[in-house]
């Protein structure tokens, strides 16, 4: 082998996010004047061992002589992002179509200023057929798998004619 350095090469992000470190998927090559010495690449810390957090991970490669690192950022999310309650109140007369606002998703995973987003409901409208409580449903995954489910109750009010009509009968 020469005293030239050997080549390594990590195709993965600067950056990657996974949800367990045993599924970071590198694509780590090293090449030694043309001669592939992948099976020289040591990674540390052990990815096996990696539990929730960030990590740098270094890549080295030795042709014996010279020895080539490189680094990568892992960050390990195994949480759920969190649904923010929409604050779901209707009021309006029975029988009308009423459009369902989105939530708010929140990752605290991700860089700031990025955190959170939109996710529409499972609906797209409420039953405005009956009054009272009606439960609307979200689902929200994060960049990394993780997923959540959460409902929350959008309350509807009683038809306003019949409102109307019980206040005169009680006047009367």
């Amino acid at each position: 082998r020469s005293s030239d350095l050997p080549t390594l090469d990590v195709a993965a992000e600067q950056t990657t996010y996974v949800m367990q470190a045993s599924e970071y998927v590198h694509g780590a090559t090293c090449d030694d004047e043309g001669v592939d010495i992948s099976a020289d690449i040591t990674i540390s810390p052990d990815l096996s061992a990696l539990g929730e957090g960030n990590h740098t991970i270094t890549f080295a490669c030795s042709d014996g002589p010279n020895t080539v690192d490189l680094t990568r950022t892992l960050i390990v999310d195994s949480t759920r992002p969190v649904i923010i309650d929409p604050g779901i109140e209707f009021d309006f007369a029975r029988g009308q179509s009423q459009p369902v606002p989105d939530a708010t998703c929140r990752d605290d995973h991700l860089a700031p200023g990025q955190t959170e987003r939109l996710v529409s409901p499972n609906v797209t409208s409420i039953d405005t057929g009956r009054t009272g409580p009606t439960p609307v449903g979200y689902d929200c995954t994060d960049h990394t798998g993780n997923t959540r489910h959460a409902a929350f109750l959008a309350t509807v009010g009683a038809d306003r004619s019949e409102e109307h009509t019980s206040e005169l009968q009680s006047r009367q």
